[in-house]
């Protein structure tokens, strides 16, 4: 890609809609990353809020982006990674953000704009997983190590089998629907004002001034401190409870058939025709799908009971 560089001379007036398209785009693929870098994830959060500051009639538009956030990081539907962009968007979004960077007063957020821009025009070099050498096993510890469970918590925390013998017995909008009341029922809170923070501060049992006893989940959200760890170990049973009813179903004719019929009518596939949505909204690609046969099969024919279902009846 070539450097781009903005002409001063040129009046450009930024579209603060579109460039908030864009971030959240980035954001959420960066979002969905195992252990994605903390500064770019919140000089990404950043620069969202500064927008909805700077632009007032983008501030709403700023805040719904906020909360799309927070809905994509309460999944945590974790992707290979950040998927590359078309060559024109990279350009667009670089001068929006050098056209932003213009208006801006202080040197600090200026200076911010700056190294945003460094990770939009390297979008996604920088977060291309390296691979990693492999490590010298053999004999017993080679054996130990295929036979090792990718979620080692499921064989030693009583609780969690319980969970996942429950959820075995589920559909995938029982268990969808489950997550989500177990998620609203959390105590944790949303603050976009003082008056927002002092209410949300009351709501989790703390004065206005407890501060240090919050930790921020982005998008606005935080939680106690002494709630932290309570709230990771939900996501991860969620996201354990998923993947074990997906990898039980051998044929892709059970949970994950029924999986992907439910997003796709969530997600209006009938009308559109367009199954992407529903595939965000699981935290998967097209090039991942193309990958398991299992999934492939479920996705196809969950694709074609979709459309027919709508035909007849719509």
């Amino acid at each position: 890609m070539s450097d781009f560089i903005l002409d001063p001379t040129i009046d450009f007036i930024p579209d603060p809609i579109w460039l908030i398209d864009m971030l959240w785009n980035d954001l959420k693929q960066l979002d969905q990353m195992d252990r994605p870098p903390e500064e770019d994830v919140q000089l990404y959060e950043w620069t969202l809020a500064l927008i909805g500051r700077k632009f007032p009639d983008a501030a709403w538009y700023a805040l719904e982006a906020f909360q799309n956030i927070l809905s994509a990081r309460m999944k945590e539907e974790k992707t290979s990674g950040p998927r590359r962009r078309p060559e024109e968007l990279t350009e667009g979004m670089l001068s929006t953000l050098a056209a932003v960077s213009q208006l801006l007063q202080n040197e600090e957020d200026r200076q911010r704009i700056a190294r945003l821009t460094e990770l939009v025009r390297k979008w996604p070099e920088q977060y291309t997983p390296k691979a990693a050498e492999p490590s010298p096993v053999s004999g017993q510890n080679a054996q130990a190590a295929q036979e090792a469970p990718e979620h080692p918590e499921a064989t030693d925390d009583p609780e969690t089998q319980h969970r996942l013998q429950k959820a075995a017995s589920e559909t995938y909008r029982e268990m969808k629907q489950r997550q989500q009341e177990e998620i609203n029922a959390f105590p944790m809170a949303f603050a976009f004002s003082k008056t927002q923070l002092a209410e949300g501060m009351q709501k989790l049992g703390l004065q206005p001034t407890d501060t240090d006893q919050i930790v921020s989940i982005g998008g606005g959200g935080f939680v106690r401190k002494t709630d932290v760890e309570a709230f990771h170990r939900m996501f991860r049973l969620h996201r354990l409870e998923r993947k074990s009813a997906m990898d039980a179903d051998r044929t892709g004719d059970g949970f994950l058939l029924e999986m992907f019929r439910c997003e796709l009518a969530d997600h209006e596939y009938g009308y559109t025709r367009d199954a992407e949505p529903a595939l965000d909204a699981l935290g998967m690609t097209f090039e991942e799908l193309a990958q398991d046969d299992r999934l492939m099969h479920a996705f196809h024919k969950a694709c074609r009971q979709e459309a027919e279902w709508y035909d007849t009846h719509c």
